[in-house]
Formats: C-alpha cells, structure tokens, sequence
C-alpha cells in the first residue's frame, strides 16, 4: 500500500474500509494524508473498531478534495456526537446508513445530496445544515430518528420513516 500511494504522488485518492469480522486492520494500515481524500467509505460492525479513532479525528481536518462521505456503523454510536465542524468545501454527497449524524457545521456548500438510512439526527442541528446548503438538490431520509439537541428521553423521541419513496427533489 504505500508503494502504490507513493507512486500515486499527489493524485487525489478514494479509501474503503470495512471491517470483516472483527479482525480489526486499521492500525496495521499505512497513514493517508487527509488532503488527497477525494471519497471515503467507513463500514464499522462495533463502536470497539479502533477505526474510529483514526475516522474521528480524519473528520476534525482540513479536507480540501472530498467529494464524498459515506459511513455505517453497526453499534452504539454515542462516541459519534454531532460536535465536529467538517471542512471539506468540494463535499457533494454525504451518506449515512446506520449512525448518527455528527456534524455540528459543515464548512462548503457544494453540497448536493444527503442519504440518511436509520440514522439518529439532532434536528436543529441538522436543521442549520439544510439552511446553510443551498445547492442541496436531493435527501434522502429512511427510519431516521429526529430528537432535540438535550432530550435523553427515548419516550419523547420522534421516528419518521419514509418507507419506499423515492427521494425528494429540492430546486
């Protein structure tokens, strides 16, 4: 792997990482500079991944190239807290099959489209989100879970599912 990325030289760079049954690969992995990501794909089968804390503290960098982010994590997820601010101005496309969503703020507003799959989703929070991109052309909601930014209160929780519909188109 790092033969191949030092050969690539500064081209930009798509990472896929999945965890098979919990033999974790990460750390054994080489180090990717974070601005030459142009996608990332993080599937995770437990919040123990020690991934996640490579994948956290990617998400608090400058990612100057990405175009698209794509997660699932099949676990608790209250490690993942919608407290990082993500720079990544190019970013097009963000998806989330499973988990929360984590961005307090995303920095760029070239985004396009928004994929949510059983996702837990603090609403004012993801509310500024939409105000603040308005180049979003398509979301995506299934089996989310919409809640206030303190509520701890599963009973006050709403679930909205859209179950098979098509995508809404935003002008």
């Amino acid at each position: 792997t790092e033969e191949f990325l030092a050969r690539s030289g500064q081209a930009p760079i798509e990472v896929f990482y999945q965890t098979l049954y919990e033999q974790y690969c990460w750390p054994n992995t080489v180090s990717v500079n974070s601005s030459r990501i142009k996608k990332f794909t993080w599937y995770i089968e437990t919040s123990e991944d020690p991934s996640r804390i490579a994948f956290t503290r990617m998400l608090t960098e400058r990612l100057p190239l990405l175009e698209e982010l794509e997660f699932h994590i099949d676990d608790d997820v209250d490690w993942l807290d919608h407290s990082l601010a993500l720079h990544a101005p190019q970013l097009r496309e963000v998806t989330i099959l499973k988990g929360a969503w984590p961005f307090r703020r995303i920095n760029g507003h070239n985004l396009r489209e928004i994929r949510l799959e059983y996702a837990q989703i603090c609403t004012e929070i993801f509310l500024d989100i939409l105000r603040s991109n308005s180049r979003l052309e398509s979301l995506a909601l299934d089996q989310c879970e919409f809640k206030d930014e303190d509520e701890d209160d599963e009973a006050n929780r709403q679930d909205i599912a859209l179950l098979d519909r098509p995508p809404v188109k935003l002008p």
